[in-house]
Formats: C-alpha cells, structure tokens, sequence
C-alpha cells in the first residue's frame, strides 16, 4: 500500500465533500426540503462526515510510519511538517483573509446583517493563518469555521510524527502509542474537557485520525482475502458493539467512526471496486475537495449577503443547492489548478535561488 493513490478513496473524499457542502447549505440558509434528503436536520446525522475525512488523513499517513521507523534521509521533523504545511497553509491562510474582509464588507455595508459577521479580528486572523484557531491553546475566533478540522488534523500531525519518533527510540511499535492517543481522545470525550490541546474538537481528531493510522496499517500487514477481510468485519463488529454495551462512546459515533467508516474503506479497496476507479481523473477530483471544504462557507456567506441585499434568490429549491455545489466545485477547480499549483510552482523556483545564494 506504500505510496499508492486509490481512485475509489478519491471517490470517498468527492462525496464526502459534497455532502459536507449540501448540509452546511441548509445548516446555514436555514433550508428544509420537504421531498428531498436532508443533509442538516435529517434522518441522519451528517456532522460526524468530517470523522472520515480525519480517517481517511490518518490512513494516507502509512508512507511516514514506514520513512520515519527507519530512519530514512528526509524523515526528521522538518521535512516531515514542510511537506504537509506546503500544502494546507498558504490556501488555508488566504481563505481565512479572504473570509475576513468579505465578513468586513457585510458588517459595514448591510447594518441588518451584522448579527452573523463581525468587523476584522486581528489575533483571530492570525491563529486562523497558521491553522491553530481551534484545538489548540487559544479561543476559537470561528472565522471560516469549518477549518477547524485543519487546525485539529495540523496538531495530529505533529502528534502523529513525535509519538511515530519516540517509538523507534523505545524500539518499540508506534501502534501502541497511536492507540494511546485514541484512549486519550476517548477520555476527553467522555469527560467533556474544555482544556488547550484536549477539548471537544481534539478528541474527534485524536480518536479518528489515529483510527486511520491503525487501519492502514493492519491492511498492509495482512493480506486481504475473502476469508480474512470476513473475520476481520466480524472483529470490528464485536469490538464496537462491546464498546457501545458498556458505554465506552456514544451510540451514534461508535457504529458510524468503528463499523461504518472502515468497513467502507474496506469495501472500496477490495480490487473490482479499485478498478472500477482507476482513471486518473479521480486522483484530481479528489485533491480539488480540500479547497472545496475551505471555500464554500465563503461563498454560503456571499449569497446570505445578497439575500439581505434584496436580491431574490430561491435557496430553498433542490435545484439552487446542486447549482450552488457545481459552482463551489468549479472555483474548487481554480483554486487548485491555479492558486495551489501556482504557489507550488513559486515555491520551486524559490528554494534553488535561496540555496544557491547560501552556498555562494
């Protein structure tokens, strides 16, 4: 499994994605369908969606246990965080600024509308930008809210590499440590703490992330054939409906994070389904989903604006929200073919002119 990109995963981020778009249109347009799922407010609920994004984080990690427990050229710490922050910050840091001045114009420009926005927080902005407004050590300024999944998923990172690094120098196996974690977010779930680095969006990182991290490497220890993939199903329904007899987590999580979610990373790494998502296309729809969860509340926030504004729009058809979901896909597309590859791209012809002036 080292190294590989699954397409049918891609897949499982592209609908994830949309779905998590569908349910904060409603959540936050305050719309209801009366012959349509409900995404916000429905028979299910679709808040624990961001779970598996955490799993499916913590999946992709298994390159980095295998670099970092043997001690390969280019697993210390810092080339380790320059990889993934590389990525996550500048877009993140640019939305967040982006999301601030557009909150700016509504609050001085629609007086009426000034109950959801605020004029600029500074110290707010600056947390959001190095992706620690939530789950860290200081008060949750909520500005592009759903990003506070990238700020928890940055701090299992830096979790994930020291408790990987302090396992090889114990020359003991980093699962025990990554099973630690999950104990620790399990406690702070149940306990209901609201302290820096372990509150109630820590816990969902911790339990999940580390959930991942766990799964990818049991698939890649174990070959998965009928048998084993049966037994192994039947062992995760056991584990979870034991946990949920004796109150270990809530009803709703325990079925959903422990059977749910890794039974269906299961179901699509089995090679038919792999096949069946082979093109490459996928592996670009699915990169484009991480601009798409950091940029739609953005543009949910927009069309609120102009609703105060007195434009009429119909959010309340079926047909409104899959519009508004094919546009947030397309500047998805924007942002990840031009703004990311472009950043990409600079930081490239950036760092040989930097060596080249230190060796002069």
């Amino acid at each position: 499994m080292t190294g590989k990109r699954y397409g049918s995963l891609d897949f499982l981020k592209i609908t994830v994605a949309v779905s998590i778009v569908f349910h904060h249109y409603q959540q936050m347009l305050h719309v209801k369908f009366d012959n349509f799922i409900n995404f916000c407010d429905g028979l299910l609920y679709l808040g624990v969606l961001v779970e598996l994004f955490f799993i499916l984080s913590g999946f992709f990690m298994l390159p980095w246990v295998k670099r970092i427990s043997a001690e390969t050229p280019g697993s210390d710490f810092a080339s380790f965080a320059a990889k993934r922050y590389r990525r996550i910050l500048p877009m993140t840091a640019l939305a967040a600024v982006v999301y601030e001045l557009v909150c700016f114009a509504a609050w001085r420009f629609f007086p009426e509308a000034r109950s959801p926005y605020s004029a600029i927080d500074l110290w707010g902005t600056v947390t959001s930008i190095f992706c620690m407004q939530s789950g860290w050590c200081f008060p949750n300024p909520r500005i592009n809210n759903p990003t506070w999944y990238i700020s928890v998923l940055c701090l299992c990172y830096i979790i994930f590499y020291f408790v990987t690094w302090l396992a090889v120098k114990l020359k003991t196996r980093p699962a025990y440590g990554y099973i630690a974690v999950m104990l620790i977010g399990f406690a702070i779930k149940m306990r209901g703490l609201e302290i820096p680095f372990a509150d109630q969006w820590n816990c969902r990182g911790y339990i999940s992330f580390f959930e991942g991290v766990l799964l990818a490497m049991l698939l890649d220890e174990y070959d998965m054939d009928k048998k084993r993939y049966t037994v192994l199903c039947i062992g995760i329904l056991a584990v979870t409906l034991y946990a949920f007899r004796n109150r270990f987590i809530g009803e709703y999580y325990s079925v959903v994070g422990f059977l749910i979610y890794p039974e269906l990373i299961f179901l699509l790494l089995r090679e038919p389904v792999k096949k069946l998502f082979s093109s490459k296309l996928w592996s670009s729809l699915g990169n484009m989903q991480f601009h798409a969860y950091l940029w739609h509340t953005l543009f949910l926030m927009i069309i609120d604006m102009l609703i105060h504004a007195g434009v009429p729009i119909n959010t309340g058809n079926v047909g409104t929200m899959f519009l508004f979901a094919a546009l947030v896909e397309a500047f998805a597309a924007f942002s990840y073919f031009v703004l990311e590859k472009g950043m990409d791209r600079l930081y490239v012809w950036l760092l040989p002119k930097k060596k080249t002036a230190q060796s002069g």
